[in-house]
């Protein structure tokens, strides 16, 4: 098995992935239909899908002896926040992303890495933020770039 790191590389950076919160999801397309005297079914398969990443994403300053610091997360709670919201805002992008695995997306097609679009960010300040605890979570989603998956 491959190693599982508790953080993601995106756009030239690392982040801190939350326990527990990441998800990698294929969808493929496919057709069915139904006849009315009979029952028939009918499946169309169209390749290998459209693989989705989400997770949520724990902003903070890290201290230099926790797992994402050592994991490269070495940036400042403000740095972050910047890169990633600056990530977000280049449209029609594809983004160089490894996975909590240190894998990256894979275009079986072509047989080479390939990159992801960053498609869907939500903020949120968690409970136990405060004065003394600066952190903001970031529910992210990426989506393969790869235009043999659409």
């Amino acid at each position: 098995m491959a190693n599982l790191y508790s953080v993601i590389y995106l756009d030239g950076y690392y982040y801190a992935v939350e326990s527990g919160s990441y998800i990698r999801n294929w969808k493929r397309q496919s057709e069915f239909s139904i006849t009315a005297v009979t029952t028939r079914v009918q499946w169309t398969d169209r390749g290998p899908g459209v693989r989705s990443y989400n997770m949520v994403l724990l902003v903070q300053d890290w201290a230099t002896n926790s797992l994402p610091y050592k994991q490269g997360v070495t940036q400042t709670f403000a740095q972050q926040v910047t890169n990633l919201e600056a990530s977000y805002n280049k449209r029609a992008t594809k983004l160089t992303f490894y996975d909590p695995f240190g894998n990256r997306p894979y275009d079986n097609v072509a047989g080479a890495n390939t990159s992801v679009y960053f498609v869907n960010m939500v903020q949120e300040i968690p409970k136990y933020a405060g004065n003394n605890k600066v952190v903001c979570t970031y529910q992210i989603e990426l989506i393969d770039s790869n235009d043999a998956f659409v």
